[in-house]
Protein backbone atom coordinates (compact mmCIF):
# COMPACT_ATOMS: atom_id res chain seq x y z
CA UNK A 1 0.00 0.00 0.00
CA UNK A 2 1.35 3.41 -0.95
CA UNK A 3 1.69 6.00 1.81
CA UNK A 4 0.17 9.35 0.92
CA UNK A 5 2.59 12.22 1.16
CA UNK A 6 2.18 15.72 2.50
CA UNK A 7 4.06 18.64 1.05
CA UNK A 8 4.37 22.20 2.28
CA UNK A 9 3.16 24.97 0.03
CA UNK A 10 3.64 28.64 0.66
CA UNK A 11 1.00 30.94 -0.73
CA UNK A 12 0.98 34.73 -0.66
CA UNK A 13 -2.03 37.00 -0.71
CA UNK A 14 -2.59 39.36 -3.64
CA UNK A 15 -0.25 41.99 -2.27
CA UNK A 16 2.48 39.43 -1.73
CA UNK A 17 3.09 40.77 1.78
CA UNK A 18 1.59 37.97 3.84
CA UNK A 19 2.27 34.34 3.36
CA UNK A 20 0.87 31.33 5.09
CA UNK A 21 1.73 27.68 5.24
CA UNK A 22 -0.71 25.21 3.78
CA UNK A 23 -0.40 21.45 3.84
CA UNK A 24 -1.47 19.90 0.59
CA UNK A 25 -2.13 16.20 0.16
CA UNK A 26 -0.50 14.70 -2.89
CA UNK A 27 -2.62 11.93 -4.39
CA UNK A 28 -1.34 9.11 -6.50
CA UNK A 29 -3.59 7.54 -9.10
CA UNK A 30 -3.24 3.81 -9.53
CA UNK A 31 -0.08 2.91 -11.49
CA UNK A 32 -2.17 1.10 -14.12
CA UNK A 33 -3.74 4.43 -15.08
CA UNK A 34 -0.49 6.37 -14.79
CA UNK A 35 1.34 3.86 -17.01
CA UNK A 36 -1.33 4.15 -19.71
CA UNK A 37 -1.74 7.91 -19.48
CA UNK A 38 -0.24 8.60 -22.91
CA UNK A 39 -2.62 6.18 -24.63
CA UNK A 40 -5.56 7.67 -22.70
CA UNK A 41 -4.41 11.15 -23.75
CA UNK A 42 -4.41 10.09 -27.40
CA UNK A 43 -7.94 8.69 -27.03
CA UNK A 44 -9.08 11.88 -25.31
CA UNK A 45 -7.83 13.95 -28.22
CA UNK A 46 -9.47 11.64 -30.77
CA UNK A 47 -12.82 11.86 -28.98
CA UNK A 48 -12.42 15.63 -28.46
CA UNK A 49 -12.47 15.44 -24.69
CA UNK A 50 -11.93 18.66 -22.79
CA UNK A 51 -11.14 16.95 -19.50
CA UNK A 52 -10.94 13.46 -18.09
CA UNK A 53 -10.56 12.91 -14.37
CA UNK A 54 -10.29 9.70 -12.41
CA UNK A 55 -11.95 9.54 -9.00
CA UNK A 56 -12.60 7.08 -6.20
CA UNK A 57 -10.29 4.22 -5.35
CA UNK A 58 -8.53 4.29 -8.73
CA UNK A 59 -7.55 7.93 -8.06
CA UNK A 60 -6.41 7.24 -4.52
CA UNK A 61 -4.37 4.29 -5.72
CA UNK A 62 -4.09 2.88 -2.21
CA UNK A 63 -7.24 0.76 -1.99
CA UNK A 64 -7.84 -0.07 -5.65
CA UNK A 65 -7.78 -3.71 -6.78
CA UNK A 66 -7.84 -4.04 -10.59
CA UNK A 67 -8.87 -7.69 -10.30
CA UNK A 68 -12.17 -6.82 -8.62
CA UNK A 69 -12.76 -3.11 -9.10
CA UNK A 70 -13.54 -0.69 -11.88
CA UNK A 71 -12.12 2.72 -12.66
CA UNK A 72 -14.43 5.72 -12.39
CA UNK A 73 -13.89 8.77 -14.58
CA UNK A 74 -15.52 12.13 -15.08
CA UNK A 75 -15.52 13.26 -18.70
CA UNK A 76 -16.25 16.62 -20.27
CA UNK A 77 -16.36 16.88 -24.04
CA UNK A 78 -15.37 19.99 -25.98
CA UNK A 79 -18.45 22.07 -26.78
CA UNK A 80 -17.39 22.55 -30.40
CA UNK A 81 -17.33 18.82 -31.03
CA UNK A 82 -19.87 16.15 -31.63
CA UNK A 83 -18.34 14.67 -28.50
CA UNK A 84 -21.44 14.72 -26.36
CA UNK A 85 -23.01 12.13 -28.63
CA UNK A 86 -23.76 8.68 -27.32
CA UNK A 87 -21.34 7.20 -29.86
CA UNK A 88 -18.40 9.24 -28.50
CA UNK A 89 -19.35 8.54 -24.89
CA UNK A 90 -19.63 4.77 -25.40
CA UNK A 91 -16.59 4.67 -27.68
CA UNK A 92 -14.37 6.44 -25.17
CA UNK A 93 -15.60 4.18 -22.38
CA UNK A 94 -14.92 1.02 -24.42
CA UNK A 95 -11.48 2.17 -25.58
CA UNK A 96 -10.28 3.23 -22.11
CA UNK A 97 -11.58 -0.06 -20.72
CA UNK A 98 -9.68 -1.97 -23.42
CA UNK A 99 -6.44 -0.10 -22.69
CA UNK A 100 -6.68 -0.61 -18.93
CA UNK A 101 -8.01 -4.15 -19.14
CA UNK A 102 -10.76 -3.50 -16.64
CA UNK A 103 -14.27 -2.14 -16.41
CA UNK A 104 -14.57 1.65 -16.74
CA UNK A 105 -17.44 3.87 -15.68
CA UNK A 106 -17.79 7.32 -17.27
CA UNK A 107 -19.96 10.11 -15.90
CA UNK A 108 -20.31 13.84 -16.23
CA UNK A 109 -19.46 15.67 -13.01
CA UNK A 110 -22.70 17.64 -13.22
CA UNK A 111 -24.63 14.37 -12.88
CA UNK A 112 -23.75 14.16 -9.18
CA UNK A 113 -26.23 16.42 -7.46
CA UNK A 114 -26.05 15.15 -3.87
CA UNK A 115 -23.69 17.56 -2.07
CA UNK A 116 -22.35 14.90 0.30
CA UNK A 117 -21.51 12.47 -2.48
CA UNK A 118 -20.04 15.32 -4.54
CA UNK A 119 -17.81 16.37 -1.62
CA UNK A 120 -16.63 12.79 -1.15
CA UNK A 121 -15.87 12.38 -4.86
CA UNK A 122 -14.11 15.75 -5.06
CA UNK A 123 -11.62 14.68 -2.39
CA UNK A 124 -10.22 12.00 -4.70
CA UNK A 125 -10.48 13.57 -8.17
CA UNK A 126 -7.30 13.63 -10.21
CA UNK A 127 -6.83 14.95 -13.74
CA UNK A 128 -5.77 12.36 -16.29
CA UNK A 129 -6.23 14.63 -19.33
CA UNK A 130 -7.01 18.30 -19.75
CA UNK A 131 -7.09 20.07 -23.09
Amino acid sequence: MRTEELIDCFRADRTGKRAFLQLQQVRHMHPLIQENRQAITELSRRYRVRSLEVFGSAARGTDFDPATGDADFFVEFSPSSDGASLRAFVGLQADVSRILGLSVDLAEASAIRNPYIRASVNRSREVVYGA
